[in-house]
């Protein structure tokens, strides 16, 4: 793997202005994050189709006029076959993608933000006057940047796991916390209203976002134990 770097930075001119030992210190973060990815999956009990792989595969070699041109483009950059670079890039980006994806409905990954949420919500039950001030503090919502309402939008726009809580929640109450794909969220109901058929909500939102794959590779890093074996 190092050698098949050091070939496309050699190959780039810019070899010697990076450093032979910073290209190896790359490629030594790339086989930890990918060991530190195998073990999360291993923790999820999550296996890796090999249609998934097949799939980047061709989407990398899309761009080329067939996968013979895309071999020999790898052969000429890294000096690598078409094995070799399926070895080294296309098998740990699909497990990195397949735990980035997983890991948005990890219990555990999630245990920190979900226990956020639910202080401010309790806090939220308690004083919902300071709903905007907690949101503009808090909140990873587009809404929290200058805390202002943007008007009724029908019930559609909003996502589909909400939606069922925002049409039930009476004006002016906050709802229950709500999970979303990429956070928690809780909604104020400013105004509702039915207009031929179609709802229509204005709301303010607090939201923490989940954590991803990186949050999690971040903070097991920092705890890990890692022992590099030199052949």
């Amino acid at each position: 793997m190092l050698d098949g770097w050091v070939f496309l930075y050699e190959r780039q001119g810019v070899l010697e202005a990076v450093g032979r030992d910073t290209v190896k210190q790359r490629v030594l973060d790339r086989l930890i994050q990918d060991a530190l990815v195998q073990q999360m999956l291993k923790e999820m009990r999550i296996a890796v189709s090999p249609v998934d792989e097949r799939a980047l595969w061709e989407t990398l070699a899309k761009p080329y006029v067939g996968e013979a041109m895309f071999a020999d483009v790898i052969n000429e950059q890294f000096g690598w076959s078409p094995e070799e670079f399926k070895t080294y890039v296309v098998e740990p980006l699909v497990r990195l993608r397949r735990a980035d994806e997983a890991v948005l409905e990890w219990d555990t990954a999630q245990a920190d933000p979900r226990g956020v949420m639910a202080a401010l919500y309790a806090d939220v039950r308690i004083a919902p006057d300071r709903f905007e001030e907690m949101a503009m503090q808090a909140s990873a919502s587009f809404l929290a940047a200058n805390g202002e309402e943007i008007g009724l939008r029908s019930i559609v726009e909003y996502p589909i796991e909400a939606r069922a809580t925002l049409t039930a929640t009476p004006e002016g109450a906050v709802t229950e916390v709500v999970e979303l794909p990429d956070r928690f969220a809780l909604y104020l109901v400013v105004q509702r209203e039915e207009e031929d058929g179609e709802m229509w909500v204005e709301v303010r939102e607090l939201s923490i976002e989940k954590r991803d794959v990186h949050d999690v590779l971040r903070e097991w890093l920092a705890s890990a134990t890692v022992r590099v074996y030199v052949k």
